[in-house]
C-alpha cells in the first residue's frame, strides 16, 4: 500500500489501532520514522476535518449571536 494510502487510513482510525500503527513504525523504522508518520497523520486528520469543524464553529458563534440578541 502506498504511503499517502497508509496515511489517509490512520487519519481515519480510532486512535488505539493508530498507537498500534505507530508502535509497529517505531519497531520496524524507528522513532524518527515514527514522529514523521505522526506528523503527517495529524495534517491529514486536519485537512479531512477542518473544514467541517470551521463550519460548526461559525454556527455556534451564529447561534451565541442570536441568544445574546434576545432581550432578557
Amino acid at each position: 500500500m502506498r504511503e499517502c494510502c497508509q496515511i489517509r487510513l490512520l487519519a481515519t482510525m480510532p486512535q488505539h489501532a493508530r498507537l498500534v500503527a505507530y508502535q509497529r513504525t517505531r519497531e520496524t523504522s524507528g522513532r524518527d520514522a515514527e514522529t514523521a508518520q505522526r506528523a503527517l497523520v495529524k495534517t491529514e486528520y486536519q485537512r479531512q476535518h477542518g473544514e467541517k469543524m470551521a463550519r460548526h464553529k461559525a454556527s455556534i458563534d451564529a447561534l451565541k449571536k442570536l441568544i445574546g440578541a434576545i432581550p432578557a
